[in-house]
């Protein structure tokens, strides 16, 4: 994201500006999930630089965040994990997460 965004003000981060990094994710193969998911990231910045973040007068960042809208696109379907995915995911798991992931429910 910095080679598109990494020297502007944050005044001027938004959806428009966006674009180009929209883009060059989209033509590098990349999914409107994913690419969405890493501008909920960059979303955030501004949003807390309007409403939590202040100057040392007191004063916000920024007197409203922009909207920066998240891409349309086909969502994935879900699937069932193969045995060996299964696995790999048990084993990251903390003990009482994978307990719960292991559990049974219904009848």
């Amino acid at each position: 994201m910095l080679p598109f965004i990494g020297d502007m003000d944050i005044e001027h981060v938004h959806d428009s500006s966006l674009e180009r990094y929209k883009r060059a994710r989209q033509n590098a193969g990349v999914r409107a999930g994913t690419i969405n998911k890493e501008l909920m990231f960059v979303r955030r910045i501004p949003i807390l630089a309007a409403q939590k973040w202040r100057h040392g007068n007191g004063t916000r960042y920024l007197s409203e965040a922009p909207l920066i809208e998240p891409m349309k696109g086909p969502a994935r379907k879900p699937y069932p994990l193969e045995w060996a995915e299964q696995t790999r995911l048990l084993a990251e798991l903390p003990g009482h997460l994978e307990r719960m992931a292991r559990a049974r429910s219904g009848p």
